[in-house]
């Protein structure tokens, strides 16, 4: 289809990691968050290798905005429902990209958008969910919910922390 061949287009242009350009891989996962609005699930298939590696760069990268524009794509219920069909493959691949180690990333918002991105990976397959959690982690219920306890903890200790006596 025309959505898959522009996306493919956008995808080969993205500018290498060693002269990248914020503005212009801002430009361009915009671009592609309005060709997935047309994608079908046959669509979806034939690019889903391409998208996920971009995805999982841009996740890798401790720039704030590329992060917040790849996690906004969850905000469109047509892509998780593409993304759902392929959880088994998705979930292992996105949680350690998302949890970075369990270190929270720099930006606050970056963690909120984070935590509903592992809420939703969470409720499209929780059994799945759960055993990739286990086998990477250790434990498998609420994981989302505990990345935004964590990050509103540590804001509450910090004025805490200013406050007390040296």
């Amino acid at each position: 289809s025309l959505a898959v061949k522009a996306m493919q287009a956008v995808l080969l242009n993205f500018p290498p990691p060693r002269s990248a350009s914020t503005p212009k891989e801002l430009l361009l996962l915009h671009e592609l968050s309005v060709f997935i609005r047309y994608l079908t699930p046959e669509d979806f298939a034939m690019i889903y290798t391409p998208l996920m590696q971009r995805v999982l760069a841009c996740l890798s990268s401790q720039n704030a905005q590329l992060m917040q524009a790849v996690l906004q794509f969850w905000k469109v219920e047509h892509f998780v429902q593409l993304t759902a069909t392929r959880s088994q493959v998705l979930i292992p691949m996105m949680l350690p990209a998302l949890i970075q180690q369990g270190e929270l990333f720099w930006n606050p918002t970056v963690n909120r958008m984070v935590a509903i991105v592992l809420e939703k990976l969470e409720h499209v397959d929780p059994s799945n969910f759960a055993a990739t959690c286990e086998s990477l982690y250790g434990g498998g219920k609420g994981f989302g919910a505990a990345v935004v306890e964590e990050e509103s903890a540590s804001r509450s200790v910090k004025p805490l922390a200013a406050a007390a006596p040296k």
